[in-house]
Formats: C-alpha cells, structure tokens, sequence
C-alpha cells in the first residue's frame, strides 16, 4: 500500500490527541504529573496557575491540575447527559458516576449499576461514549484562555479540592492541639510556634 505522506489530516491528529487524553482517565497524580502532551495549552497554564495559587501543598500540582480537568470534563458531561432526560444518556451518566468518582469496576458497573450481564457490551457502548465525551471535553477546555469560565464542572472540581485540603488542614491541626496537651497540659498552645499558622498556610 501506498503511504501517505505529509502532514497528518485533521481528523487524524484529533484521534490522536484523544487517545492521549483517554490514556490519562483514573490514572494517579504521580503519572499525571510527567504527561507532558497538554504543556503548552493555554487552559492547562491557567489551571496549572490556580491550583500553585489555592493547593501549594499539594505535592503533584501539574498531576493535580490534569486530574481536575478530567473531573470537571466528567462533571459537565454528566450533567449534559442528565438533563437530556433520555434512558440511555441517563445510563451513561451512571456509568460516568461509578467509574470516574466511585472508581468501580466494570463488572462492578455492569451488574450493580446498570443492572446487566455483558461486560463486553458495557465496554464497547457505556465506556466507548462516555470516554470519547469526555475526552472532547477536556480538549475543549483545556485549550480554552479561561477554562474556569466555560467549566462548571471544573470549578466544582476545584472547589471540592480546595474543600478537601481545608478539611484536611483542620484535622492535623486537631491532632497537633491534642497532642500538644497530651504532653503539655491545657496551656495555650501558641506555646509551640507556628502550630496552627503552619499547618493552615495556603489553604483559601
């Protein structure tokens, strides 16, 4: 056969960039971290940017950031899919749900949230469209000069992080208190410098 040569079609390279995208799904902010595929999109700068601002303890920013681009692709999909209020986009929703948030299986999937028996067949439609939802959505996004503004999802995603962190931030702060009297007594704690200033910095 003959080959083509030039550069590649269009259609082509958005096959490509989505298969790059898909390969990203569930994956940890350590492996996240080391794509470099989205560096140069404007989207990914912006979000990169908010995430060093809001999260500057979080140990993998560029792998946090990538994660909240796909969670808030997800976000906005399934909320397209639910308020389209037709059987199937609901069942994709639900499939959205189980695998990208809950991190079910898909035999888990398959039997106890859509009620089926063929794994194949949740393969090749429920996760075949519902990737290639997403992906196109994060592409979207993610080359969009304000991704926050056109993502309802992302900034849910965002949100929910940040949310989490403070959560977090609180409950190391608890323990530190309790242990500081544990060893201290009931004296005020300030007694250890920095204790709640340290463990609560950049968390807004």
């Amino acid at each position: 056969m003959t080959q083509r040569r030039g550069r590649p079609r269009r259609k082509d390279q958005l096959q490509y960039r989505l298969r790059q995208v898909i390969s990203l799904f569930r994956r940890e902010h350590s492996v996240l971290e080391d794509c470099q595929a989205f560096d140069e999109c404007v989207g990914m700068q912006l979000v990169l940017s908010t995430v060093m601002r809001k999260l500057p303890r979080a140990v993998y920013k560029k792998g946090t950031a990538l994660d909240l681009l796909i969670q808030g692709a997800a976000l906005d999909i399934m909320e397209d899919l639910y308020a389209a209020g037709r059987v199937h986009d609901e069942k994709l929703a639900q499939f959205i749900q189980a695998y990208f948030f809950e991190e079910r299986t898909i035999v888990d999937i398959t039997t106890h949230v859509l009620g089926l028996s063929d794994r194949s067949n949740v393969r090749n439609i429920y996760q075949a469209e519902t990737f290639a939802l997403i992906a196109r959505r994060f592409l979207t996004v993610i080359e969009h000069d304000d991704p926050l503004a056109i993502s309802s999802g992302l900034q849910e995603a965002m949100e929910q992080q940040v949310q989490r962190w403070g959560n977090a931030a609180r409950r190391v702060s608890d323990a530190l208190h309790q242990l500081h009297e544990r060893r201290y007594g009931t004296h005020d704690v300030q007694a250890l410098p920095g204790l709640s200033s340290d463990v609560n910095s950049g968390i807004t």
